[in-house]
């Protein structure tokens, strides 16, 4: 998977010379998560539960490939993004124990295809993969939790934009087809996690080639 999508990568990056828009991208992009709760039992002592709160924002920039086709188009972007969660390890009684955020920097190749509409509106859907290179957490640091993390994800987007003599305006609503995460470690105990987020993304855009 992670070569497949490196491939991906290089391929837009090469293409680039003969695409008619070629441009620079930076935005924001937020996950929507799910409130979720893993109960981890004590021995001898009421459980502590280990809760996903909350999604922050993150920043993404890169550079985008279009290649148009009458009305209809096709484009490919290669990004790198920043994302990050918030957690917090609480006892029995609603007493917090730890609160922690988990930050992740992924590379993101969406492909979509397009459809444009009077010259201006643009919509369209497709598929981003996603590689996680790097994720930092003092929760999951220490020696008695950890955290398994699927770095390569699959996903849907759907999406529109504007354009306006250089600029490009999108926002695209993206879901993911396989598990974010999958389990989470404490004293050598294993707890499952299912979380598909979906993710909001905006993002502003600078054509370097093409009108």
């Amino acid at each position: 998977m992670k070569k497949l999508l490196l491939i991906l990568a290089c391929f837009f990056t090469l293409q680039a010379a003969n695409a008619q828009i070629v441009g620079l991208k930076l935005g924001v992009n937020t996950y929507d998560v799910s409130p979720q709760d893993v109960n981890i039992p004590q021995n001898g002592t009421d459980d502590f539960v280990l809760k996903l709160t909350d999604a922050g924002y993150g920043l993404h920039g890169g550079v985008f490939v279009r290649v148009p086709v009458g009305n209809l188009y096709v484009q490919g972007d290669v990004l790198l993004s920043s994302s990050s969660m918030s957690y917090t390890l609480d006892s029995a009684n609603a007493q917090q124990i730890f609160a922690d955020s988990k930050t992740f920097v992924n590379l993101n190749v969406p492909i979509v295809v397009g459809y444009t509409i009077f010259d201006l509106l643009r919509v369209n859907a497709g598929v981003v993969g996603s590689y996680t290179l790097n994720n930092q957490s003092d929760l999951f640091s220490s020696a008695d939790y950890s955290s398994t993390w699927n770095n390569m994800t699959w996903g849907y987007t759907l999406g529109a934009g504007v354009d306006f003599r250089k600029f490009t305006v999108d926002a695209s609503f993206q879901g993911a087809i396989n598990k974010f995460g999958n389990e989470v470690t404490v004293s050598g105990n294993s707890y499952e996690l299912d979380s598909r987020p979906t993710s909001f993304v905006i993002s502003l855009g600078y054509r370097l080639i093409g009108d």
